[in-house]
């Protein structure tokens, strides 16, 4: 059979689909043998139209070739992976031209399954906006990208991409300290959730065991958490490799509840058995040592505790999460009303604050 050639990636199909919302042309696909020739992933059902056009096949003929090898290969699609770098490529690196183009596209493409395409990059593109504004702890620009995210998974009638919207708008409440809101939201994310994927269903949990421990509430803390356990043993290898979804993420998850839960002893407990050489990026080295230290400092061992931070502090400005800044200092504001501010690693956690 003759090999068909498909974009060199998944993503490639943004800059197809954004840069000719009237119609495909075989001459935009991109030449180099690329990840679904590879059977890592194969097209969804609303890109298959254009690109059979594109290829100048049937739909029927389309199907034919890619079932021949690539069935067991869609869960990568199906599961809604995203992988940020490859989606950015198409845009030059920037997540500001992506929105921009795929924005315009959902505007002027036709009424078909290319528009269906576009809307649902689109979504998830304001879903990763989102993210990186909720990062920088710019809360009002990450509620107006989760929200768009929202009403676009709606308009698709696409429970992952709604859900998981709904889940970082709780979450975002959360981080107001809007605990009812917060509730509300991520149990109507939770309601939502029933039809998404394992994954969306783990992140809705996670968020809820966050919202029930800081406000003390142990039962519903565990309970979350345990749902979200118990589903994580039901995913791909694949997925268990995601730092979120892994059983090493649920446990760290586990030991910063437990931290506010007043438990510190059982969090370090967690971290104990936690291997440094298991951390495949200075984010997830940061986010543990910041935990870690928060565990150290609650059980009464201040000075390691203050040590741990001001590393963790050191890497989280090396990989510019304001968020992770910020829990460094929600831990040195909930130290001095037990200790006085003049207590010598006090005043380095202060001074490693404002630097």
């Amino acid at each position: 059979m003759t090999s068909v050639l498909f974009p060199a990636d998944a993503f490639h199909l943004v800059q197809v689909v954004a840069h000719s919302a009237c119609g495909y042309r075989a001459e935009c696909l991109c030449t180099t043998v690329g990840r679904w020739e590879q059977g890592t992933s194969t097209p969804q059902p609303w890109h298959r139209r254009p690109l059979a056009e594109a290829l100048r096949v049937t739909l029927d003929t389309l199907d034919d070739l890619l079932a021949e090898d690539h069935e067991s290969q869609a869960e990568w699609w199906q599961h809604g992976g995203m992988d940020r770098r490859t989606f950015l490529a198409g845009f030059g690196g920037s997540l500001t031209a992506a929105l921009l183009q795929l924005e315009q596209a959902a505007q002027t493409a036709p009424r078909d399954e290319r528009r269906l395409s576009v809307l649902r990059l689109l979504g998830h593109a304001h879903h990763a906006a989102g993210e990186s504004a909720f990062d920088r702890l710019e809360l009002h620009a990450a509620t107006d990208q989760f929200q768009q995210a929202y009403e676009i998974g709606l308009e698709l009638g696409d429970s992952d991409l709604a859900a998981g919207a709904q889940v970082q708008l709780g979450d975002l409440a959360r981080r107001r300290r809007q605990y009812g809101r917060a509730l509300r939201l991520l149990g109507a994310a939770e309601r939502g959730a029933a039809t998404a994927s394992v994954t969306t269903q783990i992140r809705g949990h996670q968020a809820l065991a966050r919202a029930y421990a800081e406000i003390g509430d142990r039962a519903r803390f565990e309970r979350s958490l345990s749902r979200a356990d118990a589903l994580a043993g039901t995913i791909s290898l694949e997925h268990q490799r995601e730092p979120s979804h892994s059983a090493q993420g649920l446990r760290l998850e586990r030991g910063q509840g437990l931290t506010l839960l007043g438990r510190p002893m059982a969090a370090l407990a967690i971290y104990e058995a936690v291997s440094p050489s298991t951390f495949e990026s200075d984010r997830e080295q940061g986010s543990f040592l910041i935990i870690q230290a928060q565990a150290l400092a609650h059980a009464g061992h201040l000075d390691e505790g203050v040590r741990v931070a001001v590393s963790g502090l050191e890497l989280a400005r090396r990989y510019g999460s304001t968020r992770h800044v910020s829990r460094v200092q929600r831990m040195y504001d909930r130290l001095t009303q037990t200790w006085p501010r003049s207590e010598r690693s006090l005043v380095d956690l202060h001074d490693a604050l404002a630097a």
